[in-house]
């Protein structure tokens, strides 16, 4: 499905969304996506789910059955499956920092403000 219209088919339509987003989201396997992970292996629309969120790079939660962490790394195996050019790049980041510098190594413009001031911030090569 192309736009959002999967979400009410979804398994966890109604519930509780603490359930989907627990205090600890840092955890790769931590105990509280347990039920989350149990209702997403039920859900008819769980491929949609989990589509959205890698495309629109959400940063917490269970979607389609996978925390963050693996989210990432299913992304990073699977990049050509999905319409991102890059996951988790947002201005004022180390990692946007590195994108501009590689672009600006190219002939193309510097990194811009923000993202410079998060190199300074963590001591990376300036240009």
């Amino acid at each position: 499905m192309a736009t959002r219209e999967w979400v009410t088919q979804a398994a966890c339509a109604g519930l509780d969304t603490n359930i989907f987003f627990p205090a600890d989201d840092r955890a790769r396997d931590h105990r509280e996506y347990a039920l989350a992970r149990s209702i997403c292996a039920t859900c008819p629309v769980s491929q949609d789910c989990l589509r959205y969120a890698i495309e629109e790079d959400i940063p917490n939660g269970m979607w389609g059955g996978m925390s963050r962490r693996q989210r990432v790394t299913y992304y990073k195996a699977n990049r050509s499956m999905y319409s991102r050019t890059f996951i988790q790049m947002k201005h004022g980041t180390r990692a946007m920092y590195r994108k501009e510098l590689e672009l600006a190594k190219q002939g193309g413009p510097r990194p811009c403000e923000e993202c410079r001031a998060a190199n300074a911030r963590q001591k990376l090569p300036t240009i």
